[in-house]
């Protein structure tokens, strides 16, 4: 069962990785969402919060596409991250994130 977050809950992340985003075309393919990185590499989406939040990886801010849609990753850092095959993790609540969870 997946745990609704609160939208300011939301709306502060997706803030906290916007902020100091580097511009990117909507159309440059070296880009890609944070879910899409995770599908593609296996790598979970708690690990690449952590590496942005580590300052490790820029990120990118897609012109025209809003929220944590328009969040994106340079495709070359994402696969230079190492991947645990045997661990798929599914995100399901602000705790994931470091968040705190509703009163």
């Amino acid at each position: 069962m997946k745990n609704p977050w609160r939208v300011s809950d939301g709306l502060a992340f997706v803030g906290e990785l916007d902020a100091g985003a580097t511009p990117v075309a909507y159309d440059d393919r070296g880009w890609e969402t944070l879910l899409h990185a995770r599908k593609r590499t296996q790598v979970s989406l708690a690990n690449l919060i952590a590496v942005i939040r580590d300052g490790l990886f820029v990120v990118g801010k897609r012109a025209g596409a809003p929220g944590m849609h328009g969040l994106v990753l340079r495709k070359t850092d994402v696969d230079t991250l190492p991947v645990d095959p045997s661990v798929k993790r599914n995100v399901s609540s602000e705790a994931d994130f470091d968040i705190p969870a509703k009163l």
